[in-house]
């Protein structure tokens, strides 16, 4: 989407050079349709995303895919950038198809309840989803 591309771009360009990197960066997307297009197929075939980074080029180490637990495989670094609504959905999906070893970037909204239970922020979310150590990246 709008946030997760961008970061999936820098991502994927900053690994390009890193030592031991060997691999690719998994964009996942709800996936949507472009003029008759599936846009995971458009971005991995044209290395752009028209509706959220039009001109901007992913590079070869991006692969878009739309199935949650495809990205999330053999993963090191999760990083969720959904909203959060979608959020909850997705540790759902992913939930017992994590490494252990994996470590979790929330670049949302990090504050997800305020209720009986006090309040809940989205990385305590995620730890408890999926028992892996999270943290929040968030600007003012």
């Amino acid at each position: 989407g709008a946030w997760g591309s961008p970061v999936a771009r820098m991502v994927g360009q900053s690994v390009r050079t890193a030592p031991g990197f060997h691999g690719e960066v998994r964009l996942w997307l709800e996936e949507e349709t472009i003029d008759g297009k599936r846009l995971s197929a458009i971005i991995n075939e044209t290395r752009q995303n028209p509706k959220y980074m039009p001109g901007a080029i992913f590079p070869t180490s991006v692969a878009a895919v739309d199935d949650a637990r495809e990205a999330a495989r053999e993963a090191d670094v999760l990083i969720f950038a959904e909203r959060q609504e979608v959020l909850r959905q997705v540790m759902r999906d992913i939930a017992g198809h994590v490494k252990p070893s994996a470590v979790a970037v929330i670049m949302s909204k990090d504050l997800m309840e305020i209720g009986h239970g006090g309040i809940r922020f989205g990385s305590q979310v995620v730890t408890e989803s999926l028992g892996i150590q999270a943290a929040a990246l968030m600007g003012g």
